[in-house]
């Protein structure tokens, strides 16, 4: 097996066992705290995913630039590796400060936040932007880790980090008999004492043994390309996020709970899509411009009919299980919700390509521009869409959105369009897949037609991967 295979199967495991430790907090989640604190709970965690977008792209920067420096220079790759840290930890703490005067100028503005007492949304402020320097450091230092294809101990920490972000706080609500400002004050706890496991790793890895100062010319380095990265940042998790917030702003943070489940649950589908490119990036940074397109064509037959295969068992499994996940009432939205966002999750793993390959190259400007013009439309169909026809039409609008994005990251990239014959079949396959799990009522009938479309997926992916080994 090669470096590359077992990279990729150490971030597979590394996301895999976050989600199944997701999958069994949310029940605990929804019973100690109640859907509406819980619906507080999923914004705080999608605050704290925007918060990214302060460390101004210096970690995909990191990466980018690390990979591509001889690991036997070990005081030019110290010194690097230092200043990248240092100046997002910086940035991290600049933001922070700005984060928490912008949102208590908001509390005060709004006089209150998600139904919450006044104290309890300041306590919640306060605990977010002290945490935003834990974002930024945090990026730094695992992007250094992944530029030296130390995969494995990149995910050791990624997922002792997921999974106690999870599982702490509610350990600590639960025997506190707390409420939901106890469980963001542990999040916070928890994510500062991980940044200290990542920097001593980080020392580990790289045998750090001076300490430097900032390198201003490595500095000036990360932030011009870091720059083009951040502005993308700003507009991306905002894209991928802004169906929660518009339902969040205009339902209520109770329905928010079962729509922001479905999209979890179904964006771990990601995980492979997520997992590849996060192997493969420091490899295309590396290369030339031609083999990186030839690194993404060989990599786009692969993604397009095993996620595609991954998505059509998550449509006959979706139905069945959430209600006995979840319960009936709950269980039976997330369904509604789940199945039209299967199909947009998978879009989304193909359009990966294109956005990572655009970023190896050296030109991430241009996906910030494309998220830029995509925001404002987004936004404004989204809130037109759910006041003129409620809820339901949230999912297909992101959807929409998903597929218009992934048309322009290939447009702009270059790469070529008969990529797609290879993922026609199974992408009319998981249609078919999720209309079937729409319709039928019938657990029997849909799990038999179920089987026979997985069936013709995993004969579609055997062949692709067959065809590839060949080649």
């Amino acid at each position: 097996m090669g470096q590359f295979q077992r990279n990729t199967i150490y971030n597979i495991v590394g996301s895999i066992v976050p989600t199944i430790s997701t999958i069994i907090c949310i029940p605990y989640y929804l019973e100690t705290l109640g859907v509406a604190n819980y619906g507080v709970y999923v914004i705080v965690i999608l605050i704290f995913g925007y918060t990214g977008v302060f460390d101004i792209g210096l970690a995909r920067a990191t990466t980018n630039q690390l990979a591509k420096l001889s690991p036997l220079d070990f005081n030019q790759v110290s010194r690097f590796v230092q200043t990248a840290i240092q100046v997002s930890a910086v940035s991290g703490m600049l933001f922070g400060a700005f984060v928490y005067v912008v949102y208590m100028v908001a509390l005060q503005i709004y006089g209150g936040s998600w139904g919450l007492a006044a104290d309890a949304a300041a306590i919640i402020g306060l605990t977010v932007s002290m945490c935003v320097p834990t974002v930024t450091t945090w990026a730094a230092a695992t992007g250094a880790i992944d530029a030296r294809g130390r995969f494995l101990e990149s995910n050791i920490l990624q997922v002792s980090a997921s999974v106690l972000v999870q599982v702490a706080p509610l350990v600590y609500v639960t025997i506190s008999k707390g409420g939901i400002t106890d469980v963001i004050f542990a999040l916070g706890v928890v994510r500062y004492f991980m940044v200290l496991v990542a920097l001593l790793s980080v020392r580990k890895i790289f045998s750090i043994s001076k300490l430097h100062v900032i390198d201003t010319k490595v500095a000036r380095s990360l932030i011009k390309y870091g720059v083009s990265v951040a502005m993308g940042n700003a507009f991306g998790p905002l894209l991928s996020t802004g169906d929660q917030l518009v339902v969040s702003a205009a339902f209520g943070t109770h329905a928010l709970a079962p729509y922001s489940i479905a999209s979890s649950v179904v964006g771990k589908i990601l995980v492979l899509p997520a997992s590849i490119l996060r192997a493969r990036f420091p490899e295309m940074s590396r290369v030339s411009r031609g083999e990186a397109y030839i690194l993404a064509s060989h990599t786009f037959n692969v993604m397009a009919t095993v996620s595609g295969v991954i998505a059509i068992f998550a449509a006959i499994l979706v139905p069945t299980v959430m209600p006995l996940w979840l319960g009936g009432e709950v269980g039976a939205l997330v369904t509604v919700y789940a199945l039209p966002l299967l199909f947009g999750v998978w879009i989304n793993s193909l359009a990966f390509i294109p956005y990572s390959l655009l970023q190896a190259i050296g030109r991430p400007g241009i996906v910030t521009r494309m998220q830029a013009i995509e925001f404002i439309p987004f936004i404004g169909i989204l809130y037109l869409s759910t006041s003129l026809m409620g809820m339901q039409v949230v999912p297909y609008v992101w959807v929409a959105r998903v597929g218009f994005d992934c048309v322009l990251l290939f447009w702009v990239s270059g790469l070529s369009w008969v990529l797609w014959r290879a993922a026609l079949p199974v992408g009319f396959l998981l249609i078919f897949s999720v209309v079937a799990s729409s319709m039928l009522t019938d657990i029997s009938t849909r799990t038999a037609v179920g089987i026979g479309v997985l069936c013709v997926g995993a004969v579609l992916a055997s062949g692709t991967l067959w065809l590839k080994r060949k080649s």
